[in-house]
This record gives structure tokens, C-alpha cells and sequence, in this order.
């Protein structure tokens, strides 16, 4: 039962999703359908779990402690790890150190890596925090969907800025799932108190339905770390809400208390930054070719990480944020 410090179906969700998000680098099978929804997925929970601050301080403060100095230690530590294998390989990329700074700054995907979901999580919850009301929300959402439809359909992408993947272009595609969370929010009670197995079945059907569709219409190019939404803007707004439904329906379902999964959802900040690694030792000495065997490596790194969040959350809390290494419930992240 959920209890009100804490949503358990949140925790599913997210231990659902990150498995989701390194079985999509694998790219491996079935990867157009997961792209259609995996990343979405964390912006629509992002949203639900966001509220407008009382105080711009709090906003800073929560965002430099929950986001910033993680997304920071994450970079610095995938540099120095990318350093060394250079030097053991022995073909240095003095560019890429150079610029690291600089481009870490600007969002750049060379430099944040994977980290480019947290930075634009950043400028999204800035951007919500001073956008309240209706009517400029949705004016909000509907320019940006316009502006990453005139990016992918004209020669404007072309441009230098746009060309490079960066995380400021992606917020985009990203806020609109942002914002269908952050009004999901008014259904929390409804979304809490839904236990019918028919009825989170019937869900699940409904989503796994347009989700399909949306993998089928929608092609396998939804690469939102480079602000591409697919060949059709209409279904990928539909295959993230898709998606999302249908894991909302499965964390429903499997809705019970675990110390694991709550590590592993407290620690998606961690399993985010540093997964890959894990998935480039499976491809070099494992498995270098895509196959149905991903599916269960992509499980056994989410559950390697268990034993690694639990020592991070305990002696290195800075990495997974002050607010979650102290307060541990949902309600941290808000």
C-alpha cells in the first residue's frame, strides 16, 4: 500500500524505466520501440514529481544540490575515466580535454554525455518555476514543438549550434512531457488509489497498443539527446504517453514494498552516469553483437548498481544528491 511519504507504484516506475534507458544503449532488437518511450517516460515523472517553489532560493538550492553538483561529479569522473583509456590505448584527445569545461558548460554532448537529460532537466524546471499559468504553459509547449519541427524539418538544423548535439536545443522536445507530468500531478489521488487489475490491465493494453503504433508510424530515429522527435511529431508525443501508461500500469500491479528498488530508484541519477561503462566491458569482452541476450545484461547491470548506490547513498551523498541522501522519500526530488 502506498503510504503518503512515499509512492511505491514511483519507485516501479523509475527501476522500470532505467532498465529501459541502458537496454536503449545497447541498441540492440527492438530499439525504435524503446526509444519511443524510455526517455519520455522520466520526463513525464520529472513533471509529476516538480512544484512550483515558494521561494526562488529553494529552486537554486534544490537544483544545485539534487542536479547540478551530481551531474558535475558525473562528468568530471566519465572524463577521467575516458582519459585513461586513452592513455592506455595511447591515443590521447587533447581537444576533447581542453574543451571539456567549456563544452560541459555549454551543454554539449561531447562533454555531459548521458548527462545531457540532467542538464536539461535543469533548464526545464528554471523555466517552470518562472512560467505559472495555463494559458503560458501551453503557449510554451506549443512554440517549442514548433521550434523543434522547423529544426528537423529545414535546413535551419543545418546550423552549427543545432548540428552539435546539446542539451539547451533538447529542452524542445523534452518540456512537453515535462508539462503533461506536471499535470498529471492534479490526477495524483486518482492515479494513487487504482487497484483493479482489469482496469490497469485494460491500461496496459491501451498503451502497449499506441505504443506499437507509435514504434511502427514513428520510425526508429527518436533520438531526443539530439532533439529529434522520429518522422512524426503526433506520434511521438502519443508513443511517450503510450509508453508511460503502460509501465504506470505494470508499476501498479507489481506495487509492493522493496529496499532494492527503492535503492535503484533513488540511484537512477548514478545507474544514468555510469552504466555505459558496463555496457562497453559486455561488448568488448562479451557480447559485440545486438542479440535477445541484452535484454537480461541490461538487468544484471541495473542490479549490480544496488550494492554500488547503497555505498554512494552512504559515504559519497554528494554524488547522489543532498536532498535524497538526507530525506530518502519521494517527496526529496519535488
Amino acid at each position: 500500500m502506498d503510504t503518503p511519504s512515499r509512492m511505491l507504484w514511483i519507485d516501479n516506475m523509475k527501476t522500470i524505466g532505467i532498465y529501459f534507458i541502458v537496454l536503449g544503449h545497447f541498441f540492440s532488437v527492438h530499439t525504435a520501440f524503446i526509444y519511443v518511450f524510455n526517455v519520455p517516460l522520466f520526463f513525464i515523472i520529472s513533471g509529476f514529481l516538480c512544484k512550483h517553489e515558494s521561494n526562488n532560493l529553494e529552486l537554486w538550492k534544490k537544483l544545485w544540490w539534487n542536479l547540478i553538483v551530481p551531474m558535475i561529479i558525473i562528468c568530471i569522473t566519465n572524463s577521467l575515466i575516458s582519459t585513461i583509456l586513452e592513455i592506455h590505448s595511447g591515443c590521447i584527445d587533447m581537444n576533447r580535454i581542453i574543451n571539456f569545461i567549456p563544452s560541459m558548460i555549454m551543454g554539449m554532448h561531447r562533454s555531459v554525455g548521458v548527462c545531457w537529460f540532467i542538464y536539461t532537466l535543469i533548464l526545464i524546471k528554471i523555466i517552470y518555476q518562472f512560467t505559472k499559468g495555463f494559458p503560458i504553459q501551453i503557449l510554451l509547449f506549443v512554440i517549442l514543438l514548433s521550434i523543434a519541427y522547423v529544426l528537423h524539418e529545414t535546413e535551419i538544423g543545418t546550423i552549427s549550434l543545432f548540428q552539435k548535439p546539446n542539451s539547451i536545443i533538447n529542452v524542445c522536445t523534452a518540456f512537453p512531457f515535462f508539462l503533461i507530468g506536471a499535470y498529471l500531478r492534479y490526477a495524483k489521488e486518482y492515479l494513487n488509489s487504482v487497484k483493479s487489475k482489469y482496469m490497469l490491465f485494460t491500461m496496459f493494453a491501451i498503451g502497449m497498443f499506441y505504443l506499437y503504433l507509435s514504434g511502427h508510424f514513428n520510425g526508429g530515429d527518436v533520438w531526443m539527446f539530439m532533439c529529434k522527435y522520429g518522422k512524426d511529431i503526433f506520434w511521438f508525443l502519443v508513443g511517450g504517453m503510450a509508453g508511460t501508461l503502460a509501465v504506470y500500469s505494470i508499476s501498479k500491479m507489481l506495487n509492493y514494498k522493496s529496499r532494492c528498488i527503492e535503492l535503484i530508484s533513488e540511484g537512477t541519477i548514478i545507474i544514468l552516469g555510469f552504466h555505459v561503462h558496463f555496457i562497453g566491458i559486455i561488448r568488448r569482452h562479451i557480447s559485440a553483437e545486438p542479440s535477445m541476450m541484452d535484454f537480461i545484461y541490461a538487468a544484471i547491470i541495473v542490479i549490480l548498481f544496488i550494492p554500488i548506490i547503497y555505498i554512494i547513498e552512504t559515504y559519497f551523498p554528494l554524488m547522489i544528491g543532498k536532498y535524497r541522501a538526507t530525506k530518502l522519500h519521494i517527496k526529496s526530488i519535488e
